[in-house]
């Protein structure tokens, strides 16, 4: 799949790009592409070097719940304001996909 979509883009590309990729034996190191130079990082390293390893997961996460804490207390203080009151476990329950996503890119953007 990987050889054969490196294939594909490649002759849709109209310039030279490099392309880092880990160091697994499984990637096509025979590939004849026209307009990528892959570069394998070295065995060992992409822990090293990757950002996801480098806190960014972490700091996203912790914003993703910063992020739905302060959303159950807005739904939680209009409820006040209104007939009843609603528990954050109740309002947690409700929050749709969508929202979800909508969280997740909120703090991706921050990060």
């Amino acid at each position: 799949m990987f050889s054969d979509c490196l294939t594909k883009w490649d002759r849709q590309l109209k310039r030279n790009i490099s392309l880092l990729v880990d160091s697994c034996t499984a990637r096509a190191t025979y590939l004849n592409l026209k307009n990528f130079k892959i570069v394998f990082l070295p065995a060992n390293a992409t822990s090293l070097i990757q950002p996801s390893d480098q806190g960014i997961l972490c700091t996203l996460k912790s914003r993703y719940r910063t992020a739905m804490r302060r959303n159950i207390i807005n739904v939680m203080d209009n409820s006040l304001e209104g007939t009843g009151t609603l528990r954050a476990s109740e309002i947690a329950k409700k929050i749709s996909f969508l929202e979800t996503l909508r969280f997740v890119k909120e703090v991706w953007d921050e990060v």
